[in-house]
């Protein structure tokens, strides 16, 4: 929805002139009338303006030194003179805008509104320029890196689809080839000198992905990615190598790259050393993996390394060679599905209410733990204590910690008997998380029903002033546009609807008092002169106030 005023010194012309737009322009356009310079001035400080259409000639300031101001409030906005016929050479020097149009007086109506949809439809294509298209290449190609970074950074956690991979690669150029498998390298600095700023602390890691860079180009492609403040992973792609069937490298080969890649790690690390002064350690997978299986492997690695030798400094590890320790899990399950972003995007999907996509996490996430295994285990301690978590986290963040209780109980929460499957444990869970969902929803609709109720309180107190969305959406707190939307959703009819059968009821009820004037009844229904209340009033009943007064 834009915002349209009509600026000029004579009533009728701006009452007229809106009264058509009102029959042309149903649900786009949302009007302001300014009887004066001084009038438009006010709106303009009041509210933003999308589209003026104004006389060029009006006593205290002229269109065009309106035109001035309006430029420096809101630079965006449509400008149409209304113009005599001597006036052109006169307005020349706002012409060289290009957002500046101008219709003559004498036009027709239909030249008018073609005037106005004009600008209407420049503001809803302005961002389709061919300049502006050049600029978003530009500027994406600046952004390619961050861009690149962002998608591995989600394939490492599991966040991109299989099926997207492919044409996501080719969009964002990247040297790295979907089609073929990856070899993953996880990287630490293992200790910071105490004097070292952060900034400082990030030319150093540019310097040791640069040297890297500088062992590893020679026989791959590949990626950095520095994450937490001390740690890296880099994704590696081998030039030239023969493969089987499976596009994966046959033992010999794999043995071979591996010779290649831990000579280049161990001089990377002394490299680190002699010129940085940064202590590195280094964990280099045993094998390479599809891109589906990214995240799967990242999880195992840097639990190995993070936790299984996160106390030991400037290591150089090989997954195969590390011996199996009771801390080294044995199976997959619990590794690669109980990453901290399922959880942030468990919390999120509890947070907007996205019910559908939270059960679908849910679901995958308590499938991991067999239904009929008695609940108190590691893994499903750790999902039903990081799930209660979430909750209760959710509910004091809501400022619904008192309601806990109410909806869910504390000691049932807590005091799952040992006997208990898991597959109890776990409806118990999500009827948890349906309680909290229903809240949301009751509380959503509590919320609503009471703006439109602040909304017709206002509107019945104020029928006399200003009931522009812009002002109803002031004292709400809502954007004009939305709180059209939002309105006609909750109650089926639009907000400007609802204002004018407000008006005309209260019109009927005050031209049934006979002692009341007409242009008192104009006035207090916030219309600017007797006139525009008789065309309003006709408009909406087919006869003028005085006809109506005489019927009763």
């Amino acid at each position: 929805m834009y915002r349209l005023m009509v600026v000029d010194d004579e009533d009728y012309i701006v009452d007229g002139l809106i009264d058509l737009f009102e029959e042309r322009f149903t649900a786009v356009l949302e009007y302001c009338r300014a009887y004066s310079a001084g009038e438009a001035l006010d709106w303009l400080k009041r509210t933003k303006i999308d589209i003026v259409l104004t006389d060029i000639r009006m006593p205290g300031m002229t269109g065009l030194e309106l035109h001035e101001q309006i430029v420096r409030t809101w630079p965006q906005c449509r400008v149409i003179f209304l113009t005599g016929y001597n006036d052109f050479e006169y307005i020349q020097s706002a012409m060289r805008n290009e957002s500046v149009d101008y219709i003559l007086k004498t036009e027709s109506d239909d030249v008018i509104v073609q005037a106005v949809d004009k600008a209407v439809y420049e503001l809803q294509h302005r961002f389709e320029s061919e300049q502006l298209i050049a600029d978003a290449k530009k500027r994406l190609q600046t952004a390619l890196p961050i861009m690149q970074k962002e998608l591995l950074w989600d394939l490492l956690n599991g966040e991109v689809s299989r099926n997207a991979i492919h044409l996501q690669f080719k969009e964002l150029s990247l040297t790295l080839r979907a089609d073929r498998p990856v070899l993953l390298v996880l990287g630490r600095v293992d200790g910071w000198n105490s004097i070292w700023s952060p900034s400082d602390r990030m030319l150093l890691v540019y310097a040791l992905q640069n040297i890297a860079s500088d062992y590893l180009s020679d026989f791959s492609h590949h990626f950095s990615i520095f994450y937490e403040q001390a740690k890296l992973v880099w994704l590696i792609q081998f030039k030239n190598e023969e493969h089987s069937d499976d596009n994966t490298p046959d033992s010999r080969l794999m043995e071979r790259l591996h010779q290649v890649i831990n000579g280049a790690m161990e001089s990377i690390q002394a490299a680190s050393k002699q010129y940085l002064q940064l202590p590195v350690s280094f964990l280099t997978a045993s094998e390479t993996v599809a891109w589906s299986e990214c995240a799967e492997k990242y999880s195992l690695l840097k639990m190995m390394l993070h936790v299984h030798y996160g106390i030991q400094d400037e290591l150089l590890l090989m997954e195969s060679n590390l011996p199996a320790s009771p801390g080294r899990p044995a199976s997959r399950t619990g590794i690669f599905d109980l990453r901290p972003r399922e959880w942030a995007l468990l919390q999120s999907c509890l947070e907007k209410g996205h019910k559908q996509q939270f059960q679908e996490l849910f679901l995958e996430l308590v499938k991991l733990v067999p239904t009929n295994q008695q609940w108190q285990d590691g893994l499903s301690l750790h999902i039903h204590h990081s799930l209660l978590s979430i909750y209760f986290t959710h509910l004091h963040q809501s400022g619904m910690s008192g309601e806990g209780e109410d909806m869910f109980g504390y000691e049932r929460v807590i005091a799952s008997g040992p006997n208990r499957t898991w597959g109890e444990t776990a409806e118990r869970l999500w009827q948890m998380a349906e309680a909290i969902f229903e809240r949301q929803n009751s509380a959503l609709v509590d919320r609503e029903r009471e703006v439109i109720r602040k909304v017709k309180q206002y509107i019945g107190a104020n029928l006399a002033g200003d009931l522009s969305l812009t002002r109803i959406g002031g004292e709400v707190g809502f954007s004009p546009s939305y709180l059209s939307r939002l309105y006609k959703q909750i109650t089926g009819e639009g907000l400007s609807d609802y204002i004018v059968a407000e008006r005309l009821q209260l019109a009927k009820e005050l031209l049934a008092k006979q002692n009341m004037r007409i242009h008192d009844i104009a006035e207090a229904l916030g219309f600017d002169s007797p006139a525009y209340f008789a065309r309003f009033f006709k408009k909406q009943t087919g006869t003028t106030p005085t006809e109506y007064r005489e019927l009763l």
